[in-house]
């Protein structure tokens, strides 16, 4: 955690941390169901492996740019991605045939 004794900075530096594990989690999920939806009706296979690297790639710098602000800032990022997981689930609800 960053050296800081000021508790006001610490619940900026979590709520940030949860913001943008929330926003990942969403684009994450969300792209997943896209490409997932994709390769079912045959898209290619080149496209789909870039998108894989880059869903990949966004929630890795997301989650290492929580981590340099210390563990607990990372274990809120996290619970932001299943949070983010859990809001486009209850979307897409209705989209699976």
């Amino acid at each position: 955690m960053p050296a800081t004794d000021d508790p006001l900075i610490l619940s900026l530096i979590l709520v940030a941390a949860f913001a943008g594990g929330l926003g990942a989690g969403m684009v994450y999920f969300r792209a997943l169901w896209w490409q997932v939806r994709r390769y079912a009706d045959g898209g290619g296979m080149r496209g789909l492996l870039g998108l894989t690297v880059l869903r990949f790639a966004l929630l890795a710098g997301v989650l290492a740019l929580a981590a340099t602000a210390g563990a607990l800032a990372l274990l809120v990022a996290a619970i932001g991605v299943l949070a983010g997981r859990f809001v486009v689930m209850r979307r897409l609800k209705g989209a699976v045939p």
